[in-house]
């Protein structure tokens, strides 16, 4: 089996008691890497947690054990900019340097970059949502 038949999407109980489904991978005993970001700001994509299995089945977070050590940006988007060639060519160049990207809610962009690149890759795209009509703005 492959890490990609592993993942799955459970439920993770936060520090502060919240609760959100993530997808996971399971990467040894009781660690997991995280394939998307909590929205609540907690952990975020590829870090590798240690979480205890509950009763329910979920899982209750007790440490980030490896930062992903990506940078995350975030932008709110009017729904046509997600069409855009032009952001589809950035998003692209995110992956192709080692990040990934969410779309969350419709219309949050949340870039995972790699820390060498974030000043250049954010800049490239505030640079491209000033240019495209409905902007963006980053909460």
């Amino acid at each position: 089996m492959n890490s990609t038949d592993a993942r799955r999407a459970t439920q993770i109980a936060l520090s502060e008691g919240d609760r959100e489904e993530l997808l996971i991978t399971p990467v040894g005993h009781n660690l997991y890497r995280l394939e998307e970001s909590s929205l609540l700001g907690e952990v975020m994509y590829h870090d590798v947690i240690e979480a205890e299995t509950q009763s329910d089945g979920s899982l209750r977070l007790v440490r980030v054990v490896t930062p992903s050590g990506l940078k995350t940006a975030s932008w709110i988007l009017a729904e046509s900019l997600f069409e855009s060639p032009a952001l589809t060519v950035l998003l692209d160049k995110v992956v192709m340097l080692g990040g990934n990207w969410e779309r969350t809610f419709g219309g949050m962009l949340m870039v995972h970059i790699p820390s060498a690149e974030e000043s250049s890759i954010v800049s490239e795209f505030n640079a491209l949502f000033s240019k495209l009509p409905g902007g963006a703005s980053q909460p």
